[in-house]
């Protein structure tokens, strides 16, 4: 019996891991990668400061709420570069939703801030093709709980594509995220819960 308490925390302990890490984008999208109207992923950036690691799932929306599963993998899982995440994305499926489920503010060495149950999160959808600009995501720490400001400034973004992704053809468009309620995240004793999730924001 201890032999086989053993290997199920081995087991337990890989798939902590991978749902953390799983196979994903762990960095911005390469600067010399080409996407043009044609391109068969979608692309999206958002702004991120200071600069925290933020994980994004893929679930189902149902009505208000987002549907995670236990066994979901962060489609990407990164720290922005000058001010921002860019990443390639596949294309979202009638139902589905992307989802911000996590903030590294220390990278992996550090505490993980997630959006449990009952909390809600930022979600957006993705099309071939098309740049989806969410806005700028300023994260504060006040009294032990992480909170979000949100604002907009699509030109800056669209100017910091220009700049460092030169290959690509399309112009951003700025669409506002959904704050959906999450379903399916139980969150172990120990992980710190953002509790404050509402933006306000400011365009």
């Amino acid at each position: 019996m201890p032999y086989m308490k053993r290997i199920f925390s081995i087991l337990v302990a890989i798939l902590v891991v991978w749902q953390i890490l799983g196979c994903v984008a762990m960095s911005t999208a390469s600067q010399s990668m080409y996407f043009d109207a044609q391109s068969k992923t979608g692309l999206v950036i958002f702004g991120v400061s200071p600069s925290y690691r933020v994980g994004v799932t893929k679930g189902l929306q149902t009505e208000s709420e987002f549907n995670n599963s236990d066994f979901s993998l962060f489609e990407f899982n990164i720290a922005p570069a000058g001010g921002y995440v860019v990443s390639a994305v596949s294309p979202t499926k009638a139902g589905e939703v992307y989802a911000m489920l996590q903030i590294l503010p220390n990278g992996f060495s550090g505490p993980a801030y997630k959006v449990c149950n009952g909390l809600k999160s930022a979600t957006f959808q993705a099309e071939p093709g098309k740049v989806v600009y969410l806005g700028e995501f300023n994260y504060y720490i006040e009294k032990g709980k992480l909170k979000i400001r949100q604002t907009t400034d699509i030109q800056k973004a669209a100017e910091y594509l220009k700049v460092n992704y030169p290959h690509i053809q399309v112009e951003p468009v700025y669409v506002e995220p959904t704050w959906l309620t999450v379903k399916g995240l139980n969150c172990n004793a120990g992980t710190i819960s953002i509790p404050v999730v509402l933006p306000s924001i400011r365009r």
